[in-house]
């Protein structure tokens, strides 16, 4: 299945889901009072801040607790956090936390959670989420998704310590956000391939594609400004196809025939069958 995801923006390994029986367990020392996020966020000498990670799969929590006394922050699954400036992609909290924010000290973890825009860019350290009241629906199809990832069933089918259950689940949720199915899907994975190979072996001609070449410093730097590409990818396959003329959609023709031929059924069945058991009527 990872030949199939080939960028991290598509595979989204959420790996840091294992912090669950760490996050977890933290409620079960003895605090005097829990409180929602959104209502210790607005607590005197209480300090949260949320900020993200550029990674899919978690939002960074800061805690500072000087009101004198011991507090439990809960954050309900679903929890729905977005950072108010920029074209950022909003996150949901995938699972129900209750943290110890013992008195005196700041508490620092990463939270689970899952993308919910395919399209927007992630969000850093340097972009603060808002910490208001904004939960999803349990009954819409992202609430059915995430209370099914966390039923006895869920937790049994698709143990969140796998990331290929992780990619299962997010490829599920951007459906529902975004519309992209399988077909759409495996286009964006062709065109990221077919362009990743071409600046590989024309390393002369990124600067056709990508403006600030300097900022390119990591193979991490390279695939996020390949997808920034990508995401307008009529754009893309105009300026390839100039360059490469005939050559480029054969080539792009070989590549999806091979992808659907080694991975594609498997991978629309996986997310079809998981979609069926959490209730969403969706075709992938």
């Amino acid at each position: 299945m990872h030949k199939f995801m080939a960028l991290k923006r598509l595979t989204a390994p959420l790996v840091a889901i294992a912090l669950y029986p760490a996050l977890l367990a933290l409620s079960c020392a003895p605090a005097s009072k829990t409180l929602e996020l959104k209502d210790a966020a607005k607590t005197k000498n209480m300090a949260i801040s949320a900020k993200g990670t550029e990674e899919f799969n978690t939002v960074h929590l800061q805690i500072r607790n000087d009101t004198g006394a011991d507090r439990n922050i809960h954050i309900p699954i679903g929890t729905v956090l977005s950072v108010s400036q920029g074209n950022f992609q909003p996150m949901v909290i995938a699972g129900d936390v209750e943290i110890l924010a013992p008195a005196g000290q700041t508490v620092e973890m990463n939270l689970p959670s899952y993308s919910l825009s395919f399209h927007k860019d992630l969000p850093g350290e340097d972009e603060l989420f808002e910490l208001k009241k904004y939960k999803a629906n349990k009954d819409s199809d992202i609430g059915k998704i995430l209370s099914y990832l966390m039923s006895d069933e869920g937790l049994a089918s698709y143990p969140s310590d796998d990331p290929n259950n992780v990619t299962i689940a997010q490829q599920a949720i951007w459906l529902v956000t975004d519309g992209i199915d399988y077909g759409s899907n495996i286009g964006y994975v062709v065109d990221s391939m077919m362009f990743t190979t071409i600046l590989q072996a024309n390393p002369m001609i990124v600067s056709l594609f990508i403006e600030d070449v300097a900022s390119i410093s990591s193979e991490e730097a390279a695939q996020e400004a390949i997808f920034d590409l990508v995401r307008n990818k009529e754009a893309l396959r105009s300026k390839l196809q100039m360059v490469f003329a005939d050559r480029y959609q054969e080539a792009a023709d070989q590549v999806r025939a091979n992808l659907e031929e080694q991975v594609g059924p498997a991978f629309k069945t996986s997310i079809s069958d998981f979609l069926a058991k959490a209730g969403v009527a969706r075709v992938y």
